[in-house]
């Protein structure tokens, strides 16, 4: 292999590799849509994963408690514990 291909071969680890297919598993789950607001996470604003249930609380870095959301949207859940809770229904 011959110029940044190899680079990419050599220099990124699987692990790296399984926490990006793992992001956009979340994406595709979510339809490439934030929770909070319905609007596509591509639309040019910062991105914050969310635990659902706080690591602080006992929660995991799973599917089922993670999600991308908007940095704005993510101050929103956390100044709003109704946003929050109501993100745990989101699929």
């Amino acid at each position: 292999m011959r110029g940044w291909a190899n680079y990419f071969r050599v220099a990124v680890s699987s692990e790296t590799f399984k926490a990006l297919d793992h992001w956009m598993f979340l994406r595709e789950r979510q339809k490439h849509k934030c929770p909070i607001c319905g609007e596509s996470l591509y639309n040019g604003e910062e991105l914050h994963k969310h635990h659902i249930v706080p690591k602080s609380q006992g929660g995991k870095d799973t599917y089922d408690n993670l999600r991308w959301v908007h940095y704005i949207c993510h101050q929103q859940i956390h100044g709003n514990n109704s946003l929050g809770n109501g993100l745990s229904r989101v699929k």
